[in-house]
């Protein structure tokens, strides 16, 4: 599974709701904040891409570190990048959930309700979702993220991976994952800002 493609499918499917809709969302200050999260998102997609992933451990900078071995600075380090990115993944979800034509808009009426159950989606992204982390003492990434091939009727809409990231090639590839995610999600991060844009006046995101 590639990394980020649950993140990519959803946004995917969601956008295709609006933005060449006719109709106007509901909300235009909601619909500022998720242009707002998402770009957050991306920055933080592109931290873990680009910060530490792709180490070979023999930099200077990660010899003789309290925390231990250059592996063991290198997994906190990437640990605390990827709980920045899951932090700022779970906001742009949650407020994903709350866009849709529906004046009255709650839970069952906004877009991603479509996709999945209202409050399966809310209580896994608020409390279980996790787009990754090292496992202590090891390069194995584990992740519980959303399966895109459900339908809002179920209640296991969560798939489980581990991946190995032992090897500089295996963290190689997953930045260019990352990257072609980020490429992707930057391209739907446009389309939005041009909807605002044609769509509302200054007053009514204020």
């Amino acid at each position: 599974m590639k990394m980020l493609n649950d993140i990519v499918v959803v946004t995917t499917k969601i956008f295709d709701n609006f933005i060449d809709s006719p109709k106007q969302l509901a909300n235009p200050k909601r619909t500022y904040d998720v242009y707002r999260a998402m770009q957050t998102m991306i920055e933080d997609v592109n931290l873990v891409a680009n910060h530490y992933l792709t180490l070979d451990f023999t930099e200077d900078f990660l010899q003789n570190s309290s925390c231990g071995t250059p592996q063991d600075k290198w997994r906190r380090v990437f640990n605390e990048d990827l709980e920045k990115l899951n932090n700022s993944i779970k906001k742009y979800l949650l407020l994903l959930q709350q866009i849709g034509f529906d004046t009255h808009m709650g839970f069952g009426s906004g877009f991603v309700d479509k996709l999945y159950g209202c409050k399966v989606f809310y209580g896994f992204v608020r409390d279980e979702y996790n787009v990754g982390f090292i496992k202590p003492c090891s390069a194995t990434l584990i992740q519980e993220i959303l399966n895109t091939k459900v339908d809002n009727r179920s209640y296991h809409i969560f798939e489980f991976y581990k991946r190995n990231l032992e090897s500089l090639d295996q963290r190689i590839e997953l930045q260019k994952e990352l990257l072609s995610s980020a490429d992707i999600l930057q391209e739907k991060l446009v389309l939005l800002k041009n909807y605002i844009f044609k769509r509302y006046s200054l007053e009514d995101l204020v």
